[in-house]
């Protein structure tokens, strides 16, 4: 099966380099539409490895749940920790570990998912049957069912990709070699719905006899999104990631998302909302200096590719391998490859996606975490009808709001003259989308002169760029009939409103500050209004 393919393609792990707590330290680094904050060290073994981490966000406790499969007595065993998410932008302490699987096979490759009712659900690959097969359990709340036998075909059954669906129950994906018959046959991916109370029979999903390490998601309109790895290109061994999507009525054509010509692998799929979409994997295209062979040689690293608009454009368009990178490694000394590979992504409630991934940076594989931050509502104009206006009267205030981020946003906005505290409304600004915030301020009580009129936008969780989130405009309080805001009311003023006579806003000749009684027309009011008040100063 593919599972040991790849681990031959893999470096050996070096002896340990460090056993304390190791931070992968980037700070928070601005990228095209999120922020990438490095968390926590999720395990930290000198002595065996930790691998195939699964990212899980409880939505009922707001934990994050993290697994992983380790081999502390001959025999792979899941483990898990649970976190508060603030962990995986930040480091934590180690919470304790819990040990899932008892058997004393192989138990390895887990992944989870939690459904309407709260019970999260648990798969992994177990080799108990003599062949790899795949089991789950379900945790309630309080305790955990016994292991459950998922796959029971003659061959090779992994890498489980379960997903909560819309209806209360759940779809799993996974490869596997049924069916497979000759040299070229490595896997192909299948499908199963369990639908509350029964499991469906299995669907055949691809056919290309090259595909594994399937990620499922599933869209707001009920469509499944399935990512995987495949070498059927050129079939020389460098896999390449694809995506399709299937219904309940169609299935669409296999799709290339990467075309680098060096490994791409282990994708993640999540979906977001309203169409934001991101895969994350392992992809071996970057090179580094390994001094103890003298060459450079290939490293895996994380890489990221998202869409806004329901996968009809990328980050970086098909065909392209200018792909992000998500992780930046420390220069080790002496200088070797560190390995980051077999990312699991998932949304850690608003604003934030959250990764576990394997690195052996340690010099054993460890588990690691990152989160992106993916809100970004940002002030982009702010408009006073007025600019120079009479003491004593009422300015409307309007500032537009920008969606940048990749979920719509309701959030506070607060309006302030010179530090004063004005107003503070309630707005909600549509995915990708903008919106109006109105304000109004009375203007009685306050001394003449000039105001630094300042619109600032409540900081969002995961936010991005909180330099956006605020714009400043200055007006000036002057006395009744003043046009100009030179705090005299004389022919200037009386010009000024003459120029501007019988023009209405979008007109070239309109001049805000002549309307004085602000009713959108310059008339003969407005200029009898500056007349009344001729050679008045203050």
């Amino acid at each position: 099966m593919r599972r040991e393919n790849r681990r031959q393609k893999m470096r050996p792990a070096i002896s340990c380099l460090a056993t304390s707590l190791i931070l992968l330290s980037i700070g928070a680094q601005l990228v095209v539409g999120f922020t990438v904050n490095i968390g926590s060290q999720i395990t930290s073994s000198s002595s065996v490895a930790s691998q195939d981490p699964a990212l899980l966000f409880n939505f009922k406790t707001q934990k994050a749940w993290i697994f992983w499969s380790q081999d502390p007595a001959g025999n792979m065993t899941i483990f898990y920790r649970i976190y508060d998410p603030s962990c995986l932008q930040s480091a934590c302490l180690l919470p304790p570990m819990v040990r899932l699987s008892s058997d004393t096979h192989n138990n390895f490759l887990p992944s989870a998912t939690q459904t309407l009712d709260g019970k999260i659900w648990v798969f992994w690959v177990s080799t108990r049957t003599g062949n790899n097969d795949i089991f789950y359990k379900v945790f309630n709340g309080t305790t955990w069912t016994s292991d459950t036998q998922f796959t029971a075909s003659p061959g090779n059954d992994i890498h489980a990709s379960p997903i909560a669906t819309q209806d209360g129950g759940l779809s799993v994906a996974w490869a596997s070699d049924q069916g497979c018959s000759g040299s070229t046959c490595i896997s192909n991916i299948f499908l199963r719905k369990y639908d509350g109370t029964a499991w469906q029979p299995a669907q055949q999903v691809t056919f290309s006899g090259r595909d594994y390490q399937p990620s499922l998601a599933q869209a707001s309109n009920s469509t499944f999104w399935l990512t995987w790895a495949s070498d059927r290109v050129a079939q020389d061994g460098k896999s390449d990631l694809f995506y399709k999507t299937i219904n309940s009525s169609t299935m669409g054509n296999d799709t290339e998302l990467t075309f680098s010509p060096h490994d791409d692998e282990y994708p993640s799929i999540i979906i977001v909302k309203n169409g934001a979409m991101a895969v994350t994997w392992a992809s071996d295209r970057n090179s580094t200096f390994d001094s103890t062979i003298n060459a450079t040689v290939p490293e895996y690293d994380i890489f990221l590719k998202y869409s806004l608009d329901g996968g009809r454009s990328w980050s970086t368009p098909l065909g392209s391998v200018n792909d992000i990178r998500l992780n930046q490694d420390p220069v080790l000394i002496p200088s070797r490859p560190v390995d980051d590979i077999e990312p699991s992504a998932a949304q850690l409630g608003s604003g934030k996606i959250g990764i576990v991934w394997q690195s052996d940076v340690t010099g054993n594989y460890n588990v690691f975490s990152m989160s992106l931050f993916i809100a970004d509502a940002a002030v982009t104009a702010v408009t006073p009808k007025q600019t120079v206006l009479a003491k004593g009267k009422i300015l409307q205030v309007n500032a537009t709001l920008t969606d940048l981020g990749w979920e719509p946003e309701t959030f506070p906005v607060t309006l302030s003259a010179n530090g004063t505290t004005i107003q503070t409304i309630q707005a909600t600004v549509p995915y990708q989308g903008t919106a109006i915030a109105r304000f109004s301020w009375n203007t009685t009580g306050f001394p003449l002169g000039h105001y630094l009129l300042k619109v600032a936008a409540a900081n969002l969780t995961g936010e991005t760029n909180p330099a956006n989130n605020l714009m400043t405009m200055t007006i000036m309080l002057s006395i009744p009939g003043d046009v100009d805001g030179n705090r005299i009311v004389n022919i200037l003023d009386l010009v000024a409103v003459a120029l501007s006579f019988g023009s209405t806003p979008g007109n070239p000749k309109w001049n805000p500050n002549a309307d004085t009684d602000m009713n959108g027309i310059i008339n003969i009011v407005d200029l009898t209004y500056v007349a009344i008040h001729f050679g008045q100063s203050g």
